[in-house]
């Protein structure tokens, strides 16, 4: 457990998991929706699409645990209600189309 606000909930240990569903949007268009918005923000990181590769890849802590820290702390920074990281294990069969995790 980390010290971000969600991170200090009460957890249940006895919940069961839930299937996640996709919600519905009952505004897709108008003033309100996120569409709006969106021209501003292309228009905003197109100009980072081209350009001089950087020398050198940036910095990655080796420790699973501070990588972990620095994507929860971007993602609250970034005013998401909740973030988390987990392991992704490598399973046996056939690749999928990015390859092996």
């Amino acid at each position: 457990m980390g010290v971000l606000p969600t991170e200090l909930l009460p957890r249940n240990a006895a919940a069961s998991p839930q299937r996640a569903v996709q919600a519905g949007d009952a505004r897709a268009r108008g003033p309100f929706a996120v569409a709006e918005a969106v021209p501003e923000y292309r228009q905003l990181f197109a100009q980072h699409l081209d350009g001089e590769v950087a020398p050198a890849r940036a910095p990655v802590p080796e420790s699973p645990v501070a990588r972990a820290d620095n994507l929860k702390a971007s993602a609250y920074f970034l005013d998401a209600t909740l973030a988390g990281a987990a392991r992704i294990r490598q399973r046996p069969g056939p690749r999928n189309a990015l390859g092996d995790i």
